[in-house]
């Protein structure tokens, strides 16, 4: 006869798994953890607090007054562990062969209760598909420099390409030298690049941020991610959200905003001050780095072309692009150059587009040219850090011949933790001249499809995971209304 063990604790807040198994236990309550015995069908009562219902390999838990189910965790038919905050009686599968998580606390003191609980994070033990990705319950981080913050309960996160090329081992000779670690022991790595939260604990030298702040942040890619339940940041990555989004919307901005700013800012200089009047060139507008850098140059004064597919002519229209261009059409020089040439290319897609590119910047104008897809990690990778080092100095170097004979720069950038841009963002924002683009919203526990979204590519702006259940507020999506007067 196939019994039900289910374990727990009200008052601590301590997890237990909870197996299937055919061994026998009495109940015990002691008025601080119990274990409940059960056969299939029976119900049982663990006094004063909770009675479960054990029917068809299935528990059905009723929650009577002044007991709190803060967080339910089960795993789902997929394998993956997945998370429910339940409002009413729900039911969580238990499998024959595997494991059950669930948490309860006291409503007195849930708050406290949440943090002894073990944070989840989805961790990979080694580089691969999406089979490596797994949501597990991890250390709670700990402050250990003066400058660094706790965000606790990440509201949400969003999954960049950068994400998805890492899982696969994208940069690890690199970024495990920054890390001084020795490979392999990098795992179990966190990825994730920016998230929206709310700080628990800062550092004794952090002055700007306080406890309870709603923050976003970009995190520096040595640390461990943001597709966790707590993110260790650093002031040099953190800024206040802005007030006027939801914790989802704001996750979706903090990476793409710093890449941003990393190209148009930091490499090419171009600022408020001097970019009234000029003209650039996004190659690649309708993704999440392209939807972002037309609403930045916009806000800036400068006009905007972009390429993307017709499909998104709408959406990079509505966003505030003066021109675009399908990057299908077999006479796309000739449509591009029909308005004008650029004083600044942004290149989000790759190489493709490079060689025509020479032919669309302003002559003698110090015009800049800027991607976002540079070779050089791909060289560390390959060749080894020294070689790949000295081979992508020689790439640079022949590139950057090619648009100096015209007067103007090639030039890579990368995204950069920014406490700067993400302060400066979030005005733009609060003045309602940068809207979020949001593909996609997928709950925590679907990371992996919203990996597999990412994948796919072709987006519409942003995919953002969902980490606690947040409201979705109304951010941009599809078909959108013109955000700006012409």
């Amino acid at each position: 006869m196939r019994i039900a063990v289910v374990r727990g604790s009200l008052m601590t807040g301590l997890t237990n798994r909870v197996p299937l198994s055919d061994s026998i236990r009495s109940p015990n309550v002691d008025g601080m953890r119990f274990n409940v015995l059960a056969k299939l069908g029976e119900a049982v009562t663990v006094r004063p607090y909770v009675t479960f219902v054990v029917h068809n390999c299935h528990v059905s838990q009723l929650r009577p007054a002044g007991v709190n189910v803060a967080q339910r965790l089960y795993r789902g038919s997929n394998g993956n562990i997945s998370r429910n905050i339940p409002r009413k009686t729900q039911h969580h599968h238990l499998l024959q062969h595997d494991k059950t998580l669930i948490r309860f606390c006291s409503s007195k003191s849930s708050a406290s209760q949440s943090q002894s609980q073990s944070p989840l994070a989805w961790q990979i033990g080694q580089y691969g598909g999406n089979s490596t990705l797994k949501l597990t319950e991890c250390q709670m981080p700990v402050i250990k420099k003066a400058n660094e913050v706790l965000i606790k309960q990440v509201h949400a996160a969003s999954v960049n390409p950068i994400d998805v090329k890492n899982r696969s081992g994208y940069g690890a000779v690199f970024l495990n030298k920054a890390r001084g670690v020795k490979p392999g022991d990098e795992f179990p790595l966190t990825l994730g690049r920016d998230c929206s939260g709310v700080v628990a604990e800062i550092g004794r030298g952090v002055r700007d941020i306080k406890e309870g702040d709603n923050v976003w942040t970009t995190i520096n890619a040595v640390r461990q991610g943001t597709f966790a339940d707590y993110v260790i940041a650093t002031t040099d990555e953190v800024g206040l959200k802005p007030s006027n989004l939801t914790h989802i919307e704001a996750a979706s901005i903090p990476y793409v905003a710093t890449t941003n700013w990393s190209a148009i800012y930091a490499v090419a200089k171009i600022r408020p001050a001097n970019a009234l009047g000029k003209r650039a060139l996004i190659l690649g507008g309708s993704g999440g780095v392209g939807t972002f850098g037309i609403q930045l140059l916009k806000a800036w004064g400068v006009n905007v072309t972009v390429t993307c597919s017709e499909n998104a002519f709408d959406l990079v229209y509505g966003l505030g692009a003066h021109h675009a261009v399908d990057y299908k059409s077999p006479n796309i020089l000739e449509e591009l150059l029909k308005h004008g040439q650029y004083d600044l290319i942004v290149n989000t897609i790759g190489e493709s587009m490079e060689d025509m590119s020479v032919k669309l910047i302003k002559e003698k104008a110090y015009a800049q040219y800027v991607t976002l897809v540079a070779p050089f990690i791909d060289e560390m990778e390959k060749k080894g850090l020294f070689a790949g080092g000295l081979s992508s100095s020689l790439m640079l170097f022949q590139k950057s011949r090619k648009f100096s004979a015209l007067g103007g720069t090639y030039r890579w950038a990368f995204a950069q933790p920014n406490s700067f841009a993400l302060k400066e963002v979030a005005k733009l924002v609060e003045d309602g001249k940068i809207k979020p683009v949001i593909d996609e919203t997928f709950d925590f526990q679907d990371l992996p499809a919203a990996f597999e979204r990412v994948e796919k590519g072709h987006l519409r702006g942003k995919v953002v995971v969902n980490v606690a259940h947040g409201d979705l507020g109304s951010h941009v999506t599809g078909e959108v209304p013109r955000l700006f007067d012409e």
